[in-house]
């Protein structure tokens, strides 16, 4: 299921969701958020119990995907830190150093 997560496959995350047993790791949440595959993610938080780790969000911020690291603060109690922050920035990515201070004022 990870690597049909990160890699979009949303037909194959169905697919063993609903023919396997063995589920999934927080890996395929993360890696989908990270590639912002957003169909993957939601189906996973609302079918699955594994969740997502705090890189989950991380990918999104630094990688841009504003959309989806709003999706993560709202719904995940996995939460981002100051390390994010100095991530984005190291990375020159303004917007998303924008948006993580408006992140961190909030939490």
């Amino acid at each position: 299921m990870e690597i049909a997560s990160y890699n979009g496959f949303i037909d194959i995350v169905k697919l063993l969701y609903f023919n396997r047993s063995e589920g999934a790791t927080t890996i395929a949440m993360d890696w989908a958020a990270g590639n912002n595959h957003f169909e993957i993610v939601k189906f996973l938080h609302f079918n699955r119990s594994e969740g997502c780790t705090s890189k989950a969000l991380q990918s999104a911020c630094t990688k841009g995907h504003f959309e989806m690291a709003s999706f993560l603060i709202n719904v995940r109690k996995e939460k981002c830190d100051e390390e994010i922050l100095q991530t984005l920035s190291i990375h020159g990515h303004d917007e998303a150093v924008k948006f993580k201070c408006k992140i961190l004022k909030m939490s």
